[in-house]
């Protein structure tokens, strides 16, 4: 893994890299912990939303899946049911 950023204030970029072991196999996202879901389906609604080549296969209903049963667990947290509501509009504005 790469990161390059600009340190604040100043013209100046550091860049670190680390080795990311691979420890086995990955449980489907629908499998995955509440906020995985949340932070998987926010990025893929990004990528959807910008209509990047990265997005293949992304729709709103699959958003939507994924999501499925997130927005209870954060209960106060309304920024989980934004994200669903997000989603719906986008849906319905592409007349999907």
């Amino acid at each position: 893994m790469r990161v390059r950023y600009k340190v604040p204030g100043t013209a100046e970029y550091h860049e670190h890299e680390w080795a990311v072991p691979y420890a086995g196999n990955a449980i489907n996202l629908e499998q995955a912990s509440p906020a995985m879901r949340l932070g998987a389906t926010a990025s893929a609604f990004s990528e959807w939303l910008s209509s990047s080549p990265y997005a293949g296969g992304i729709t709103p209903d699959l958003l939507l899946g994924y999501l499925n049963g997130v927005p209870e667990t954060y209960g106060a947290d309304s920024r989980a049911k934004k994200l669903e509501w997000m989603i719906r509009q986008a849906k319905s504005l592409a007349g999907k």
